[in-house]
């Protein structure tokens, strides 16, 4: 390919919102390009009131393609530091999204607030967005919720265990966000409404994608 040729590619892929090279580059996406949603118990479809699901709904309607992979109870370190987790994230990373919107952070809290280490929280993040940069897309997190009080995960018998998950989100949120770095992290507690319990009933969930979704787009797009 020679130099000419080269720039105009360059060109059309930026134009396109196409992944290129190996940096995520901060830039900005136009509608028609492709994102993909990595996600928890927040984003799956068998949720019946999902604000993955419905986020995704949005930002369909704004013009965009998305593809969501979600799975209940997981981190980014199940998603960047397993050999399953790594291989569904390969498979949808081979679709050559544009961004990647990482949209988890209720099981790192959960995690945290029954006695896990939030530096490896963060190095399950650092390990996923070195993965999406690897693979030529933005990453882009958006997390974790907010949450009541009295909110606390629970065990298999459905009890609560640990801390409230709420008194660890001052001091996990920081932590995430010097990963991403300030220009591809998005606080989402601002956005999110008052619900109860760790999931969102159908009103919250879709107050939550509402607010949410301008707000992605006015960091993402022109």
């Amino acid at each position: 390919m020679n130099k000419k040729t080269a720039a105009a590619a360059f060109l059309l892929a930026f134009l396109l919102g196409m992944p290129r090279g190996g940096s995520s580059g901060g830039r900005k996406i136009l509608p028609g390009a492709n994102i993909l949603i990595v996600g928890d118990s927040q984003s799956v479809k068998e949720n019946p009131h999902s604000p993955g699901q419905l986020l995704a709904g949005k930002l369909r309607a704004a013009g965009f393609g998305v593809r969501v992979l979600a799975v209940g109870g997981k981190t980014a370190y199940y998603f960047s530091l397993t050999q399953e987790g790594r291989a569904l994230l390969s498979g949808e990373l081979a679709q050559r999204p544009a961004v990647v919107l990482v949209f988890l952070g209720s099981n790192e809290l959960a995690n945290v607030a029954v006695g896990g280490s939030e530096k490896s929280q963060a190095k399950g993040h650092q390990a996923l967005r070195d993965l999406i940069i690897k693979a030529g897309a933005r990453p882009f997190f958006v997390g974790p919720p907010r949450f009541g009080a009295k909110v606390h995960s629970k065990d298999k018998d459905g009890k609560d265990q640990g801390e409230p998950l709420e008194n660890f989100t001052d001091s996990l949120t920081p932590r995430l966000r010097a990963v991403y770095t300030e220009r591809d992290f998005l606080d989402a507690r601002p956005f999110c409404p008052v619900h109860k319990g760790i999931h969102f009933d159908k009103d919250s969930a879709e107050d939550f994608a509402a607010a949410l979704a301008p707000a992605i787009l006015a960091r993402l797009t022109p």
